[in-house]
């Protein structure tokens, strides 16, 4: 690992603390309680496609005629993220995104998906984000968590994509997590097995192959260009206030206890 990279990780680790250390794992003991976190955090897992797709327009071609862009490493390792996130295989074998695993998760513990439901028919219909954002009726940490990473998709440079998909992935969500949805399933078996399933994924991606080649994609991306590495920076940083913002946002809608 390159000395920017350790650098820009000195650099966020205090922000990474607090995510792993949030309040908000400690606070989630019920099933109702994880209805509440899924139906926030859904949408991180969306806009986590956003960013993975961001990256393969740039980095490879994407239309037709075709044409060889970029670097051959860069592009096997974004279009094995793209396969993998965009048509793995669920628990029963079928082929589907890891967005559409995590629906049928919310599904099987009852949490309601009408509002990301409702996002992506409002997608389908070609209107701007920024549009679609400012009509629906979604809680502010939400909103500006989507603004942040949409807004950066579309305006942000190839660093910046780069530095908020490597720095803002899902392995900020700690083994302590797990744990907790295991105590959790104790309760209720028939109705976390999706969502387990669709967790031991993402650990087995994010650790054995995702998290090291982002790292290997950066490189490549930045090499020893000093700007393009503080643009990493800012927007690993910005990424990871934007997540702490929307953990507190989850955490104030939880229920409260008497």
């Amino acid at each position: 690992m390159n000395q920017f990279i350790k650098d820009i990780q000195q650099k966020i680790e205090p922000l990474r603390q607090r995510l792993l250390n949030h309040e908000l794992y400690s606070q989630m003991q019920s099933i109702e309680e994880l209805e509440v976190f899924m139906e926030h955090h859904v949408f991180a897992v969306w806009d986590f496609m956003a960013l993975a797709k961001a990256l393969q327009n740039q980095l490879t071609c994407v239309q037709s005629p075709w044409i060889p862009v970029g670097n051959g490493k860069v592009r096997r390792f974004i279009n094995e993220i793209i396969l993998e996130e965009e048509s793995d295989i669920n628990s029963e074998g079928v082929y589907m995104s890891h967005f559409e695993m995590y629906l049928e998760s919310m599904q099987s513990i009852g949490a309601n998906t009408s509002k990301i439901e409702l996002l992506i028919r409002y997608i389908e219909t070609g209107k701007h984000y920024s549009e679609i954002l400012q009509n629906m009726r979604l809680q502010p940490s939400i909103r500006e968590f989507l603004v942040f990473t949409l807004g950066i998709t579309e305006d942000g440079d190839l660093p910046s994509i780069a530095g908020a998909f490597t720095f803002g992935r899902e392995d900020l969500i700690p083994l302590m997590f797990t744990q907790i949805i295991n105590q959790i399933s104790q309760q209720h078996p028939e109705k976390l097995e999706t969502f387990k399933y669709y967790l031991q994924r993402h650990i087995e991606l994010d650790g054995d192959s995702h998290g090291p080649l982002s790292m290997l994609m950066l490189e490549e991306i930045c090499g020893n260009d000093l700007h393009k590495w503080n643009s990493v920076e800012i927007a690993a940083i910005q990424a990871l206030e934007k997540r702490i913002t929307l953990w507190d946002g989850i955490l104030a809608a939880l229920p409260q206890r008497v």
